[in-house]
């Protein structure tokens, strides 16, 4: 996980949620988000349509109200798994801030590369 949040923040979001692995966070500008094409967003995207699929998702998967509360809001997410030689097996750019992939799909991944 990397987030754009401060150490602190993401720390301590890790480890209220045990997520289990590594947190990393970004440095300052965002470049590992770059240098994985991951876009800021307009406001007018931050709050389009999405929010409304937002709240929804929010309020069926409490969790989501958690995430990190410090970093940048305009940065769109992504999600990447990689295999043990370092080869991008599964590449996700978020386009809105509801865009994410289901954790199913991500752990299909997962148990395919062992």
């Amino acid at each position: 996980m990397v987030t754009t949040g401060t150490p602190q923040f993401t720390g301590e979001f890790c480890k209220q949620f045990d997520v289990g692995h590594t947190c990393l966070v970004d440095q300052p500008g965002e470049p590992g988000y770059r240098a994985f094409g991951l876009a800021k967003v307009s406001m007018l995207t931050l709050l389009g349509p999405s929010v409304w699929e937002s709240l929804v998702t929010i309020a069926r998967r409490w969790r989501e109200i958690a995430s990190p509360k410090a970093g940048d809001v305009f940065q769109m997410s992504g999600t990447f798994v990689f295999d043990r030689e370092g080869i991008v097996r599964l590449a996700h750019h978020g386009r809105h801030p509801n865009d994410h992939v289901a954790h199913e799909k991500i752990w299909e991944y997962l148990d395919a590369i062992g």
